[in-house]
């Protein structure tokens, strides 16, 4: 055999195989805490989004009765907090699907206060709308 044909091999080394391999788990090591992360933001956007969108049914049903002068949707106005009902849900035109929290929680809940018409949202205890700064659930 001459001496160019044990030269001519082709293909990647032990050594290169070794150090791309690193270089991808550098890499990986890095982002997926990153994507972790940014999983969770997201699903805490999907909530107060929904949150959101829960506040302005209530508030919408509850001008209604008022203006109505009796509560034909058959919500109670007595300041303390309740689950989203189907007068809420049918307002949220989700057909018959409760509204489920994506962060950990088992349901949405909402308070609203007769005095002044405000409507707070709750992750089961953990008020997250219309100020969720204060709490460990925006963190």
């Amino acid at each position: 055999m001459s001496r160019k044909a044990k030269m001519n091999n082709k293909g990647f080394s032990l050594v290169e195989l070794i150090i791309v391999v690193a270089i991808m788990a550098i890499l990986a090591g890095v982002m997926i805490p990153q994507f972790v992360k940014y999983l969770g933001n997201s699903k805490k956007s999907a909530d107060l989004s929904q949150a959101e969108s829960i506040a302005n049914a209530v508030s919408s049903l509850y001008a209604e009765d008022m203006t109505k002068g009796s509560t034909t949707t058959g919500m109670n106005y007595d300041g303390s907090t309740h689950p989203v009902d189907v007068s809420v849900v049918n307002a949220l035109n989700m057909g018959n699907s409760q509204p489920k929290p994506k962060v950990s929680g088992t349901s949405f809940q909402y308070l609203l206060d007769p005095t002044n018409g405000e409507v707070k949202v709750y992750v089961d205890t953990t008020a997250i709308y219309p100020d969720p700064s204060g709490t460990d659930w925006a963190n």
